[in-house]
């Protein structure tokens, strides 16, 4: 097994990843969005730094649609794939889940146009819509989650059961490594599901800054043991 390298190497290794990167830029956006809500609150929405974190916000948020751009078809390929899952439950929730994930891309993508006037469509209404399907996609994506983290700890008691006698203790680690992913998976898309909660001005503006904050963080950490700090089960 590979060293872990040092932070400047792992931080040099970390950046040159695409995805990974966005986390950063995602952890930037959504706390700036969090600290310019609890400035306004305090009566301070005039602020020098009001208006800059306000701007911070709203450029990252528009380079993060074009960074975003032609990742609806990976997402398509994504419906594909939940096709073949063998479990029919499992399947229309994956299925479901990529679905509208891909269809709020795609708004996500005009959305993006429309804001440079690129082309003319009617932004806040997209933007509903956008909401509406990013929702019950997290939705599906939490159901699938708690479906399969169920699935996955059965399966683990059972190896349990038989480690002593097929001395496979590999199988138990590599349960528990997926079911460390699946759990931080389920609370990421369960934060993110107050992101569209928000835009659809069904809970505070607030918390959907402050989840949207969590979850970026969540996916911080799952690109950082992706890429330079695997999972180490227990």
């Amino acid at each position: 097994m590979s060293a872990v390298p040092s932070l400047p190497r792992a931080i040099v290794k970390f950046q040159s990843n695409t995805k990974a990167r966005d986390k950063i830029f995602r952890i930037v956006q959504y706390g700036s969005r969090f600290i310019v809500w609890y400035l306004t609150r305090q009566s301070a929405g005039g602020h020098t730094l009001t208006k800059k974190l306000q701007k911070l916000e709203a450029a990252l948020g528009l380079s993060r649609k074009l960074f975003r751009m032609g990742n609806s078809l990976e997402l398509a390929q994504k419906v594909l794939d939940a096709l073949t899952l063998r479990d029919p439950v499992l399947r229309q929730l994956a299925a479901t889940a990529e679905s509208f994930k891909t269809i709020w891309l795609l708004l996500d993508h005009a959305l993006w146009f429309g804001k440079v006037e690129l082309i003319k469509i009617n932004l806040p209404a997209v933007s509903r819509w956008a909401a509406w399907s990013w929702l019950i996609g997290l939705a599906a994506s939490v159901s699938y989650n708690i479906l399969k983290l169920s699935h996955q700890q059965t399966q683990l008691d059972t190896v349990k059961l038989q480690m002593e006698t097929l001395g496979r203790y590999d199988l138990a680690d590599s349960l528990k490594t997926e079911m460390h992913i699946h759990r931080l998976s389920f609370w990421r898309h369960f934060c993110d599901l107050f992101i569209p909660l928000s835009s659809l001005q069904y809970v505070n503006p607030g918390l959907g800054a402050f989840c949207g904050l969590l979850s970026s963080v969540i996916g911080f950490q799952l690109e950082w043991e992706k890429h330079i700090k695997p999972f180490k089960p227990r």
